[in-house]
């Protein structure tokens, strides 16, 4: 998030680290980069992954949206 602090993990598949790399450069960004397997603990090390505490998360309900005014349901210009 804009002006927030903290870490972005990619993670990448080494048939997917060549594109990534270039993606990276283009977006001018510098990687730190780490080779990890599943479990390892310095891949909960660099992500900060914790154990589950066990307690439910208590989500907010999901609001449906309305339908009938849609911005792009029947709304734009036909030619003919």
């Amino acid at each position: 998030r804009a002006g927030e602090s903290g870490s972005v993990v990619t993670l990448v598949l080494p048939n997917q680290r060549r594109d990534m790399t270039r993606l990276m450069a283009d977006a001018g960004i510098t990687p730190q980069i780490a080779q990890v397997r599943s479990g390892e603990a310095e891949l909960s090390r660099i992500t900060g992954a914790q154990k589950p505490s066990g307690v439910p998360v208590a989500a907010a309900p999901v609001k449906e949206r309305d339908r009938r005014g849609s911005a792009f349901m029947g709304r734009g210009t036909r030619r003919g």
